[in-house]
C-alpha cells in the first residue's frame, strides 16, 4: 500500500466492469493439473480393460435418448469443440485487441486437438455405434476411435485457457457451452461418456499448464467502475487508478476525493485467488498453513479486515484509518482506508535498502509489532510489503487481511518469524538478529528458530527460505549462538 505523489490523469466514468490485469503464475493451476491428471486415470482404466461399463451404457443411453427437437442447438453450440474454433476465436479476440488472449486460445485449443488425436490411436476403443445396437445418429457417423474426445477436449481447453480473462458472468457461459458440447457428443451418437469425460480432463490439463508454462492474468474492476461502487457508498471521487501494490486476493486502488488520496481494496469472485480449488486445497492443509478462511464471500473478507484493523488502531498500532467498508449486491466488497505516504523497504527497486535502514528504524517497527501483539491480535502476513516508513520514520502497519485474535501464546511466534526472514532478506541476517535480540526475551527467541523453515509462515515469508536457504541457516546459526 506504498504511495507516492500520484499524477493527475482523471479516470473516465463509463468503462466496462472488467480488464485484464497483470499475468503471474497461479497456484490453482497446479491443482488443475494433478485433478486433470486424476480424472484421465479414473476414466481411462475401464478403456485399458477394454470393457464399456452397464452404468456407461445407461448413462449413454440417456443423452443419446433426448428429445430430436433439441438437435439443432446442440449441432450449433457443438461446433465450439471443433479444432476450427480455436483459430475462429483467436481471431475474434484478436479483432478486440487482446493479443495474450488470442494466443492462449489458439496454443490451447490446437495443443487439444493434437493430443486428443494421439490418445485416440492408443486406445482405440470403438464408437457406440460399433458397440451398441440402436444408437441414434444425429448426422452423418464419425469414423475413428471415440477415447477421448476431441471436441470435449478443445472446448474444455478453450474455456479453461479464457477463464482467467473474464468476469463471473462471462465464465459461467463459456463454461456452460463446454459443457453442451460435451453433452452433444454423447447426443449425437459420437462417444461414449468417459470419452467426454476423458476428452475434458485432457482439455482442462492442457489449459492448467499453459497458464503455468506462460501465466495468466485475472480480471481486474476498471477505475472508472471502482469510481462508480465507490458512489454508491457515498464517496465522490475525482480520479481513481489502479494502485502500484502486488495484491493476490483484491484490486487495489487509489482515489482522489478532494485534496486527499484514499486506498481502495476492492475484493470481486473473479480473482484467482478466490479460486475454489485452491482454498479447499489450503483448507485441507489448515494444519501447516494459515491462508483467509476458505469461501468466504468478498463482503465478509473486507469487513473483517476493517474489523482487525480498527481493533490494531484502537490498540495504539499505526494502521491506516478504516473510512467505509461495503458489500455490494454485485458480489463486491470494498474497503476504503487513509492513503499514507510512506514507502516499504523491499519495493525500491536498485535501492541499497540497507542504506535506508537504520537500527532506529528497526526498533521501531519491532515496537510497533510487540503493541499489536500486546493487544492479543496477530498480524498473520507479516512481511516488510505489508509495513511502511512514513516521512518522519515512523513504520505503519498495513493489510489485516489475515490477521485475527490470538488464541495461545505462541501464535505471535508465526509474525515474529515471517518479520525476521523479510528483514534478513533486506538488511542483512546479522541486523536482523541484533534488532530481533534487543526486541524479543531469548525464549522467545529460541521458539522462532523452530518455525523458520515451517511451511505455515506466510507466502512471501516462504518464498525466502526457498530461494534463500543460505540465509535461513545463518539466521538460524546467529540466534542460537
Amino acid at each position: 500500500m506504498a504511495v507516492t505523489r500520484p499524477g493527475a490523469n482523471s479516470a473516465r466514468t463509463r468503462e466496462q466492469p472488467v480488464a485484464a490485469a497483470p499475468s503471474r503464475r497461479h497456484g490453482g493451476d497446479i491443482i488443475r493439473l494433478v485433478a486433470a491428471f486424476v480424472l484421465f486415470a479414473v476414466t481411462a482404466r475401464p478403456v485399458r480393460a477394454n470393457t464399456v461399463p452397464q452404468l456407461e451404457i445407461d448413462v449413454f443411453r440417456v443423452a443419446n435418448d433426448l428429445p430430436s427437437w433439441l438437435g439443432p442447438g446442440f449441432l450449433v453450440i457443438m461446433q465450439l469443440g471443433n479444432v476450427l474454433a480455436a483459430p475462429t476465436l483467436a481471431l475474434a479476440a484478436l479483432a478486440r485487441r487482446r493479443v495474450r488472449l488470442a494466443v492462449d486460445l489458439a496454443a490451447a485449443g490446437l495443443a487439444a486437438w493434437l493430443i486428443a488425436k494421439v490418445v485416440k490411436e492408443i486406445a482405440q476403443r470403438p464408437r457406440p455405434g460399433a458397440v451398441l445396437p440402436n444408437v441414434i445418429f444425429r448426422g452423418a457417423p464419425d469414423a475413428g476411435y471415440g477415447f477421448v474426445s476431441g471436441h470435449a477436449a478443445v472446448s474444455v481447453a478453450l474455456a479453461t485457457a479464457a477463464s482467467p480473462y473474464l468476469g463471473r458472468r462471462w465464465r459461467r457461459l463459456v463454461w456452460g457451452l463446454a459443457v453442451v458440447v460435451c453433452l452433444s457428443r454423447a447426443y449425437v451418437g459420437a462417444h461414449f461418456p468417459l470419452d467426454v469425460v476423458g476428452g475434458a480432463a485432457v482439455g482442462w490439463a492442457i489449459g492448467a499448464a499453459l497458464h503455468l508454462a506462460v501465466g495468466a492474468p485475472g480480471a481486474r474492476l476498471r477505475a472508472g467502475y471502482v469510481a462508480q461502487l465507490l458512489g454508491r457508498l457515498g464517496i465522490a471521487a475525482t480520479d481513481v487508478r489502479p494502485a502500484a501494490v502486488d495484491a493476490r486476493a483484491s484490486d487495489p486502488y487509489l482515489a482522489r476525493v478532494g485534496d486527499r488520496w484514499l486506498f481502495v481494496k476492492v475484493v470481486t469472485r473473479d480473482r484467482r485467488d478466490a479460486d475454489l480449488l485452491l482454498r479447499g486445497w489450503r483448507y485441507l492443509l489448515a494444519r501447516w498453513m494459515r491462508p483467509a478462511p476458505p469461501f468466504t464471500a468478498p463482503g465478509q473478507r473486507v469487513e473483517h479486515e476493517a474489523a482487525m484493523a480498527l481493533l490494531a488502531r484502537a490498540a495504539g498500532v499505526r494502521t491506516p484509518r478504516v473510512l467505509a467498508v461495503g458489500s455490494l449486491d454485485n458480489g463486491v466488497g470494498i474497503l476504503v482506508q487513509e492513503a499514507v505516504s510512506g514507502v516499504a523497504l523491499d519495493i525500491d527497486v536498485g535501492v541499497d535498502n540497507r542504506a535506508h535502514a537504520s537500527d532506529e528504524d528497526l526498533r521501531a517497527l519491532w515496537q510497533l509489532v510487540a503493541t499489536l501483539h500486546a493487544a492479543r491480535l496477530v498480524h498473520g502476513d507479516l512481511v516488510l510489503s505489508n509495513v511502511l516508513w512514513d516521512d518522519d520514520r515512523q513504520p505503519w502497519m498495513v493489510d489485516f487481511g489475515n490477521a485475527g485474535m490470538a488464541t495461545s501464546a505462541g501464535q505471535p511466534n508465526r509474525d515474529r518469524a515471517e518479520l525476521l526472514l523479510s528483514l534478513a532478506a533486506v538488511v542483512g541476517a546479522e541486523r536482523a538478529v541484533d534488532a530481533a535480540r534487543d526486541a524479543l526475551a531469548p525464549d522467545t527467541l529460541a521458539a522462532v528458530v523452530l518455525l523458520l523453515r515451517r511451511p505455515g509462515l506466510a507466502p512471501d515469508a516462504r518464498r525466502v527460505v526457498r530461494g534463500r536457504p543460505d540465509l535461513v541457516t545463518d539466521l538460524q546459526h546467529r540466534l542460537l549462538s
